[in-house]
């Protein structure tokens, strides 16, 4: 009798099971992958990019290219991407290494050659194209669009439009609709996002005016940090994207893996998630020395992928964050955007068990100087060894022999040298 009831609970478990899976599974839309790319423009520059589409792709999609800020990369638009395949729109996010917009003319061309590279794609639908742009990327962004009138969306995340030629176009294309996103603390970019609200001739353009609690503009309310500082910004910029595509209801796209191999969140101190690179070596289990490498600046973490699999053959773990925040200062010298960037990293790198905590190197390029000093004269690093890397940018008047000299703890290359960090890296730590 005991057997019976046994056998009765486990057959009622697996049925119950096995009707579970096919709810599931018969709600989860199709899977969709994050794939690594890269592509040339036509000067023959070679983009690194995030490509966002389905694994197995039917038919055709519409997509959307985004476009990071001055000093931001390819990542910036992960928080976006899950979005993008629940309502089965195909995304492109390349790195723009190209300085500024401002400082170099290419930097918009390249967003129009990623334009071009989709419009070569047989599964994208031409005549569904949009882009995301942020700061200084929302002026070239727009000024790319103007020849393509198939790009029927733009959403603009607190950036000025400096082209008298460009703001008059963006506001009598009735064609292109707008998502605008703006502190209302920027003062000059509010009143512009404003003007282009109230004279866009789409009737779907929208606008997201924040009125922060700072009362005041801090960088946290500007660009794609509003993703994470706002975050009801994604859902809305997913709705609008819908509506504009005319996408009726979601296909339930879902990423099984919503971040890229060997891509991870270490979250700041004041909670703002930065993407970075960790890996460890595969053969080591316990006791693992660890590198830190920040990237110079308007680079990102990928600056360093060589060096990272060389030290990886070494033994060496590696975190390679991306320069969240340009490590300026924020209202005085003592206040930096970057030093609670630097204590997450390493209080993510201290909770993996596998890493030896007293074995840690940080690698900074010029543009960490400033920070870097007052981190080390307050104790703030706390790790085997800091290297300085002059790296042909702005030293921003910072010489690391303003640190007390410490040989043992301090060493300082006057010019990027992946062979000579290696070396420095293998002796020292």
């Amino acid at each position: 009798m005991r057997n019976k009831i046994l056998i009765a609970i486990v057959a009622i478990i697996l049925i119950g099971a096995g009707i579970y899976l096919v709810l599931v599974h018969t709600n989860k839309g199709p899977l969709w992958i994050i794939d690594k790319i890269t592509y040339k423009t036509k000067d023959g520059l070679e983009l690194e990019a995030w490509f966002l589409r389905p694994k197995e792709i039917k038919g055709t999609y519409p997509a959307i290219a985004c476009f990071h800020h001055a000093w931001g990369n390819r990542d910036d638009f992960l928080k976006l991407f899950p979005y993008f395949a629940e309502a089965g729109i195909m995304a492109i996010s390349p790195n723009l290494p190209r300085g500024t917009p401002t400082f170099n003319p290419r930097r918009y061309l390249d967003l129009i050659d990623t334009l071009d590279y989709l419009e070569t794609l047989s599964f994208i639908d031409k005549k569904r194209l949009g882009i995301v742009t942020s700061s200084l990327s929302v002026n070239t962004g727009a000024l790319a669009i103007t020849g393509k009138p198939n790009v029927i969306a733009d959403v603009m995340l607190s950036g000025p439009i400096m082209m008298e030629e460009t703001r008059k176009w963006l506001t009598i294309n009735s064609n292109l609709a707008l998502f605008i996103a703006v502190s209302k603390y920027e003062t000059l970019n509010y009143q512009l996002m404003l003007e282009y609200y109230a004279r866009s001739l789409n009737p779907l353009t929208k606008a997201y005016f924040i009125d922060n609690k700072e009362k005041k503009f801090v960088v946290e309310y500007h660009g794609t940090y509003l993703l994470d500082t706002y975050p009801e910004t994604v859902p809305m910029i997913q709705q609008f994207m819908m509506d504009v595509f005319k996408i009726p209801k979601k296909t339930n796209g879902y990423l099984k893996k919503p971040l890229p191999d060997n891509i991870v969140n270490t979250i700041s101190t004041d909670g703002l998630p930065v993407f970075a690179t960790f890996a460890v070596p595969k053969d080591k289990k316990s006791d693992i020395p660890a590198v830190v490498l920040y990237p110079p600046r308007y680079h990102s973490r990928t600056y360093y992928d060589s060096l990272v699999n060389i030290l990886l053959s070494k033994g060496f773990a590696v975190l390679a964050p991306n320069n969240k925040r340009t490590c300026r200062y924020k209202d005085k010298e003592s206040e930096f955007l970057c030093d609670r960037e630097i204590k997450g990293a390493l209080k993510f790198l201290r909770s993996q068990k596998k890493i030896d905590k007293n074995r840690i190197a940080i690698v900074f390029p010029s543009a960490y100087f400033p920070v870097a000093k007052y981190m080390y004269i307050n104790n703030q690093l706390k790790t085997k060894k800091v290297i300085f890397v002059q790296n042909g940018d702005m030293d921003y008047g910072i010489k690391p022999l303003e640190i007390k000299k410490d040989p043992d703890k301090i060493i300082y290359i006057k010019t990027p040298n992946f062979d000579k960090l290696v070396s420095i890296i293998e002796k020292k730590i």
